[in-house]
C-alpha cells in the first residue's frame, strides 16, 4: 500500500516518495564479494596514485577528512597497523583542502599514501557517503568483507594477532602531542622514524628513499611494478600502463597480459578490468558478467557501475532526467464495485497528471480518473480510486502521465474483481 509522506498510511496520496532503499544509488557500501572500482588520485605530493598500482597485495582502503574527530582517533591505530603489517597495504582516501591534509599527515607522521578525492565521488562509487568507513580488497582487487563503519569495525578487518589497538585515552593523548609538536616545531616526524638516514623515512617499519625506492616511488606504498622510481616517479609507462617483456601494457585490458604479464585469454576472450571474458557485440562492453550499452544502459551508464537515479534514463552515456511511470501495478480492492489504481512516478520536477484508462476490451478503454502530481524533483508514489466497476469481471487498464516536460505510457493490463 502506498506510504503518505508520514510513511504511516495511505493519508495524502499525493507528493509521497519512494523509500530511500529503493533509489537504483547504492548508499550502504558495495557487497562483499563485489570488484573494487579502479581509480587514479592525486596524493598530498603532487604524484598521482592507482589502486591498481597495489594489484597482488591486500589494501586496506579508507575514506576519511581531516575534520572528522573519529578519523582522527582512529589515525595512530592505523600508523601501528602499516608498521606491524607489511603484506597488508592501508591506502587513505580523503577529502578537503590539500595544507590542510598535509598537515595532518606530517603531524601523525602516516607511512602510507593519501590521495584526495573530489567532494564525494569516488565515495559514491563505493556506495557510502561517510567518514571514516573502510574496505577490505583483496589481492585479485575484489572487496573481500563488508564495508566497516567506525574505528572498531575497521579494525576488526584485520584479523586479532595482526593489529595493535591504541586506547582512546592514547590516542587522544598522541593526538595532542601532534598538535603542540606542531606549535614548537618538535620533529614529530623524525620521533616516529626512528634512526632514518637524511633523505629517507620510515616505510612499513623499513627506512626508505622515496625518490629512488620502486616499491615506495613518491610516497609508502607506491609500487613501480617492472619500471624504475626517478625522482619519486616512477618512469618507463605511462599511468596505469606495466612493463611486460620490455612492453607498456595495461593488464586491464590487454588480453596478453590479462591481470598480470603473461597471462593471456583464451580466443574470443576480451580483458575486461583484469579477467578474462566472452567478448561482446560491437557497441558494447562486458559489465559485471553482461554485455552492456554504457551509451543507453542506465544502471551501466558511460562505465560499468555508473547508475542512474529513478526516473533518468541514459542518452549517449549520460544520465537524464526523463518523466518516467516507475511502477504501476494492480489496482487495490476498497469495496465492491471500487477500486484504487496505485503508481510511483518521477516528473523531473515538473508539475502535470496522470491518468488510468480502463475498459472491458484492450481497444476500448473509455473510463478514466486522473490525479495531479507534484513538481517535486524526487519520485512519488500516487493513489486514485475509482468506482463503477461490475463485480467478477476482467477490465483492461493503462497508465499515462503527463507533464510539462513530457509524458510516458504504461503497459496494458489486466484486472478481475471480485
Amino acid at each position: 500500500m502506498p506510504l503518505d509522506s508520514t510513511g504511516s498510511g495511505r493519508g495524502n496520496h499525493l507528493g509521497t516518495e519512494l523509500a530511500l532503499s529503493q533509489s537504483r544509488v547504492e548508499r550502504a557500501g558495495l557487497k562483499a564479494g563485489t570488484r573494487a572500482p579502479l581509480f587514479t588520485l592525486p596524493d598530498l605530493e603532487g604524484s598521482t596514485v592507482s589502486l591498481d598500482d597495489y594489484q597482488g597485495t591486500d589494501v586496506l582502503l579508507l575514506f576519511s577528512d581531516p575534520k572528522c574527530g573519529p578519523c582522527q582517533a582512529l589515525a595512530p591505530n592505523l600508523v601501528q597497523l602499516s608498521a606491524k603489517n607489511p603484506q597488508l597495504q592501508v591506502l587513505m582516501v580523503s577529502r578537503g583542502d590539500l595544507q590542510e591534509n598535509r598537515a595532518k599527515a606530517h603531524a601523525g607522521a602516516f607511512p602510507f599514501p593519501v590521495v584526495l578525492q573530489d567532494g564525494w565521488k569516488l565515495s559514491k562509487e563505493y556506495g557510502m557517503f561517510a567518514t571514516p568507513i573502510a574496505f577490505l580488497i583483496d589481492k585479485r582487487g575484489v572487496i573481500a568483507k563488508p564495508v566497516a563503519v567506525g574505528p572498531e569495525q575497521i579494525l576488526g578487518l584485520i584479523p586479532e594477532g595482526q593489529r595493535t589497538i591504541i586506547p582512546r585515552w592514547k590516542a587522544i593523548g598522541q593526538l595532542a602531542a601532534a598538535f603542540v609538536g606542531g606549535i614548537f616545531a618538535v620533529p614529530l616526524r623524525a620521533f616516529a622514524q626512528g634512526s632514518c638516514p637524511s633523505g629517507q623515512i620510515l616505510c612499513n617499519g623499513t627506512c626508505v628513499n622515496t625518490a629512488t625506492d620502486p616499491n615506495n616511488c613518491g610516497t609508502c606504498g607506491k609500487k613501480c611494478a617492472s619500471q624504475s622510481c626517478q625522482a619519486g616517479v616512477c618512469a618507463g609507462c605511462p599511468s596505469g600502463q606495466t612493463v611486460c617483456n620490455g612492453t607498456c601494457v595495461n593488464t586491464a585490458t590487454d588480453p596478453n597480459n590479462c591481470g598480470k604479464c603473461g597471462s593471456a585469454c583464451a580466443s574470443g576472450e576480451l580483458c575486461q578490468a583484469g579477467v578474462c571474458a566472452q567478448g561482446c557485440p560491437s557497441g558494447q562492453i562486458l559489465c559485471n558478467g553482461t554485455c552492456v550499452n554504457t551509451s543507453t544502459d542506465p544502471d551501466n551508464c558511460g562505465r560499468c557501475g555508473s547508475a542512474c537515479a529513478p526516473g533518468e534514463s541514459c542518452q549517449n552515456a549520460v544520465c537524464v532526467c526523463s518523466p518516467t511511470i516507475l511502477s504501476d501495478g494492480a489496482p487495490e480492492v476498497v469495496n465492491p464495485g471500487t477500486v484504487a489504481f496505485v503508481a510511483s512516478v518521477a516528473t523531473c520536477g515538473t508539475g502535470g497528471s496522470i491518468c488510468f484508462y480502463f475498459g472491458i476490451a484492450a481497444n476500448n478503454l473509455s473510463g478514466s480518473v486522473c490525479k495531479p502530481v507534484s513538481s517535486q524533483t524526487s519520485p512519488q508514489s500516487v493513489w486514485v480510486p475509482a468506482s463503477g466497476f461490475s463485480s467478477q469481471t476482467t477490465y483492461y487498464y493503462q497508465a499515462r502521465l503527463a507533464t510539462t516536460a513530457g509524458g510516458a505510457s504504461g503497459t496494458i493490463q489486466t484486472f478481475t474483481t471480485s
